[in-house]
C-alpha cells in the first residue's frame, strides 16, 4: 500500500518529469497559472499537498490530462 507520503514524492516526481520533457521551467508553468515557483517547486519535491483544482490548472498549462500525469502512480 502506498502512503501518503510516498505518493506526494510520486506525483511530484511525475509532474517536474512531465514538465521538463516538455521544456518548461518552473516560472514558465508560474506564470501560466498563477502558483507561485516555490509552491510548483515544493508540490514537485513532493512536500507539499495539492488539490485538485491547482493539479488541473498546471496539468491545463501542460496540455496534458490529469490521467497522463498520474498514470503509472499505482500499487
Amino acid at each position: 500500500m502506498i502512503v501518503k507520503e510516498e505518493l506526494l514524492i510520486l506525483m511530484g516526481m511525475s509532474l517536474a518529469f512531465m514538465r521538463e520533457t516538455m521544456a518548461y521551467t518552473q516560472v514558465d508553468i508560474s506564470n501560466e497559472t498563477g502558483i507561485t515557483q516555490n509552491h510548483i517547486s515544493k508540490i514537485e519535491s513532493g512536500k507539499k499537498e495539492v488539490s485538485i483544482y491547482t493539479l488541473k490548472k498546471i496539468c491545463d498549462a501542460l496540455e496534458i490530462s490529469m490521467g497522463e500525469l498520474l498514470m503509472g502512480i499505482e500499487e
